[in-house]
């Protein structure tokens, strides 16, 4: 017995939290079927959409990648009915992307000012990968001088 042959084809960069699509080709020199198929994302990643017709040997998938910089193995794995075995693989390069920041507002909505007294704000914000699993720091300059006066760490997307 001959091992079906995989063909992947695929992007090999993305952005965290981007979704990207893949297709392969399964091949085989005798006359076998096709058997289980087995399709990973790599570390982290999120398979959908997945779908294989053992008839033409054709099947394509989608990966979600998740938090960069990571370089997950995206792979195919395929068995005939003889027990051979075939696969491929494709590494992505997946980008880090920053945090979007959201409405900045006072806390209380309507503050009164007197010189020197603490007002406080709240920012949301959110990451492309979806997760907030990490530290974030959101760096203010409130004199307009390009000069970081303040800095706070959060690791739950929000500032305050």
């Amino acid at each position: 017995n001959v091992a079906p042959s995989v063909t992947l084809t695929g992007p090999t960069t993305a952005d965290e939290g981007e979704t990207k699509g893949y297709s392969y080709t399964v091949s085989d020199p005798g006359a076998d079927t096709f058997g289980p198929v087995s399709v990973t994302c790599g570390t982290g990643g999120i398979l959908s959409n997945s779908g294989f017709n053992s008839a033409t040997g054709v099947g394509s998938f989608d990966c979600t990648f998740p938090d960069g910089p990571v370089a997950p193995s995206i792979t195919v794995t395929v068995a005939d009915d003889e027990g051979g075995i075939g696969s491929d693989s494709v590494t992505v390069i997946v980008s880090n992307v920053a945090p979007t920041l959201g409405a900045i507002t006072p806390d209380p909505m309507d503050p009164v000012v007197a010189v020197e007294t603490p007002v406080n704000f709240e920012a949301s914000f959110t990451d492309p990968a979806g997760t907030l699993d990490e530290d974030y720091i959101c760096k203010f300059d409130w004199n307009g001088d390009d000069t970081v006066d303040e800095e706070v760490l959060t690791a739950y997307g929000v500032f305050n």
